[in-house]
């Protein structure tokens, strides 16, 4: 299972002995990206985010129970998927804003446009056949964000699932209910 907690350093500057005159570096990898900063002599501060989700049955579905802490403002992107096969409704066309090579499965960008929405509030409903999802209610508190870092963004990776896309947001500290019936 992995960690509900994420570490992410702030790289301070480089102590005075470790400093070269040309600035050339060994290439090295912070966990997040690889740069020539040569992180293993840097001091570091660190920022947690932790992240919960408490899964409740209740009434024949499912309340999803967020909770997200650590720094103040940090912007939460969850993203539900469903088949391409199925209708949703009570959604919205992901606003022309929101850049969509942030958003790449490999398709082109006006193909991903097409599969991704958000929910900023009320109910959305999926249709595959006799079968109909709810969920809700909508949260919206900005763009959706990146899910891949660089170490995935710099060889054309990503973590997008395939499918018609639904992003909720918010903002930490985030607490919210996902009710799916």
């Amino acid at each position: 299972m992995p960690s509900p907690e994420v570490n992410v350093p702030y790289h301070l500057p480089l102590p005075a002995a470790y400093r070269n005159e040309q600035g050339d570096y060994k290439l090295s990898d912070d966990g997040r990206f690889f740069s020539k900063l040569d992180f293993k002599h840097r001091p570091k501060q660190f920022r947690t985010l932790r992240s919960t989700v408490d899964i409740t049955e209740r009434q024949g579905g499912f309340d999803l129970n967020f909770l997200v802490d650590g720094p103040s403002g940090v912007l939460v992107t969850t993203e539900l998927t469903f088949r391409r096969d199925g209708k949703l409704k009570g959604v919205a066309a992901l606003p022309e804003t929101v850049d969509p090579r942030g958003m790449r499965t490999g398709a082109t960008a006006a193909e991903d446009r097409a599969d991704s929405f958000i929910l900023a509030r009320g109910t959305g409903k999926f249709t595959a056949g006799a079968d109909t999802i709810e969920f809700g209610p909508g949260t919206t508190a900005g763009a959706p964000g990146r899910m891949e870092g660089e170490d995935y963004a710099w060889i054309n990776g990503h973590l997008r699932t395939q499918g018609q896309r639904v992003y909720l947001t918010g903002v930490t500290p985030f607490r919210y209910t996902l009710t799916i019936r």
